[in-house]
């Protein structure tokens, strides 16, 4: 069995972009399971996919994430290791 991934802060790389945020929402579906994450200050991820909406008249996107393409991340071992630049 898994640990539930409720509630635990994660991040995801979306063209070369870290994504930031925490997870809400959690399934499985074909022994995959899968997350909605409630992303934090994601204007950049937020304007290209209303922009592809717009341009195919379709949403390309999905707001349920594979749970190997986020990962689970401490803020503040992060923060710590981004202040030694």
């Amino acid at each position: 069995m898994h640990m539930s991934m409720l509630e635990k802060i994660v991040m995801n790389i979306w063209n070369g972009v870290p994504r930031f945020g925490r997870v809400i929402e959690e399934k499985t579906e074909n022994k995959w399971r899968y997350v909605k994450v409630n992303w934090v200050k994601d204007d950049e991820h937020e304007m290209d996919r209303q922009r592809v909406v717009d341009l195919r008249g379709y949403d390309k996107y999905s707001d349920w994430y594979r749970s190997d393409k986020v990962r689970v991340i401490d803020p503040s071992k992060l923060i710590d290791k981004l202040s030694e630049l």
